[in-house]
């Protein structure tokens, strides 16, 4: 890892109010059964985005959860929002889904430091194909297609494991109802009034980040399926470091992207051309409303191509950053908010189209952090601009004069 993140995560959850209150949004509650709830996941219905955060709960969690079933303690609703192709998104809920669906089939993760997103269909028709087989052969499927395995659940000291109980109490356990809230809001912009929702419903307890709220949402985003791959991309790893339980190392490359995006140059010095209130979550937000795809048809092929087109410029920056393995600066890091208006500056001055070589150790790591005032109000507008046009200076002195 060769650079530091922002001194201030721009963390601010920015609610639309106005939007919310002009917009109709319908509320539907009703209980569903947990056999119903499973059976919803196995044929498809209900689908996780994604890109969401993954699965973190433990073993421990799960069966706390179950204990609430059995006693009837009141569990928090899942939300779900209904989209164009039938099915239901689950915007809030996702733990609990999960450790639900995970109980009734007796099992969790064999490597718990490697846990991978799974689709709950996909899961569930392999579960069903390996219904006789013996359980060494089952867990070694399992294991190695999704990195589960069969286990047991304690509740009390004593083995509460679905698979182990009683038919009368598997039946009982199956008729549990869980409370399921499905939204529907009827706006051009209902991508933007679920996040705001999504925000309000995480507005107490460990919230969730702006980043995470997004990949809950934009759950068909062409541009968010090119960052994925660009997510993996080495010279990234090696900078960045290991991968992001909350999407930070994805937030950061769509940011980088939507700044790009909303700045341009003017009479050699750059502004940001945004017409809303700037702060980081209101570009990235709309930035990412660009690349939603919501007619198939009329929609893919443009924003697709629009979408490597802007991910293309990703790859030729990581492309042209060298290392040199200077051992004098191995200690050394460069924030992050610097390479991002490195970035900037890389892209408006159209390097992508020349055989340039950044060298790491011996440019960026050199650069004076103090002329980018680095202070704790990294986010503003001012602070955002300065940085930018002292990156512009200093591409320009290294690779243009």
């Amino acid at each position: 890892m060769f650079i530091e993140c922002d001194i201030e995560i721009d963390e601010k959850k920015t609610i639309r109010e106005d939007d919310i209150l002009k917009t109709e949004i319908s509320f539907k509650t009703q209980g569903m059964d947990i056999e119903s709830i499973l059976n919803s996941l196995k044929r498809g219905d209900f689908i996780l985005p994604k890109y969401q955060r993954l699965f973190v709960w433990e073993k421990e969690d799960i069966s706390k959860l179950i204990m609430s079933l059995i006693k009837n303690i009141p569990i928090p609703p899942i939300y779900l929002y209904f989209q164009s192709d039938g099915r239901y998104v689950i915007l809030d809920g996702q733990q609990r889904i999960t450790s639900i669906f995970l109980y009734f089939n007796s099992i969790f993760y064999k490597d718990e430091k490697n846990r991978i997103r799974f689709n709950f269909k996909e899961l569930s028709q392999k579960l069903d194909t390996l219904e006789n087989k013996n359980i060494e052969t089952r867990n070694k499927t399992l294991e190695k297609e999704f990195n589960l395995t069969s286990t047991t659940y304690i509740l009390n000291n004593e083995d509460a494991t679905f698979i182990n109980m009683d038919r009368s109490i598997q039946r009982i356990l199956f008729r549990k109802p869980l409370e399921m809230v499905f939204v529907q809001c009827n706006s051009k912009q209902r991508n933007k009034i679920y996040s705001d929702i999504f925000k309000l419903l995480n507005s107490a307890g460990k919230s969730l980040t702006n980043q995470e709220i997004r990949n809950g949402v934009y759950i068909n985003n062409v541009l968010y399926d090119e960052i994925e791959k660009i997510n993996k991309n080495q010279v990234w790893r090696k900078l960045f470091g290991s991968n992001s339980y909350n999407s930070r190392d994805f937030e950061y490359l769509l940011r980088f992207l939507s700044l790009n995006y909303y700045t341009e140059i003017k009479n050699n010095k750059l502004e940001i051309n945004y017409k809303k209130l700037f702060d980081y979550a209101n570009i990235i937000d709309d930035f990412s409303e660009i690349f939603e795809i919501v007619d198939k048809e009329r929609d893919k092929g443009t924003k697709s191509k629009n979408a490597k087109k802007e991910v293309k410029k990703l790859i030729k920056f990581f492309n042209s950053i060298c290392f040199s393995n200077n051992n004098e600066n191995k200690n050394k890091k460069m924030s992050i908010l610097i390479l991002e208006a490195i970035f900037v500056a890389y892209c408006k001055l159209e390097l992508f189209n020349k055989n340039i070589k950044i060298d790491f150790e011996n440019f960026l790591q050199n650069l004076n952090t103090e002329e980018f005032e680095i202070t704790r109000s990294t986010s503003s507008k001012v602070s955002v601009l300065k940085r930018m046009n002292v990156a512009l200076t200093k591409m320009e002195d290294e690779f243009i004069k």
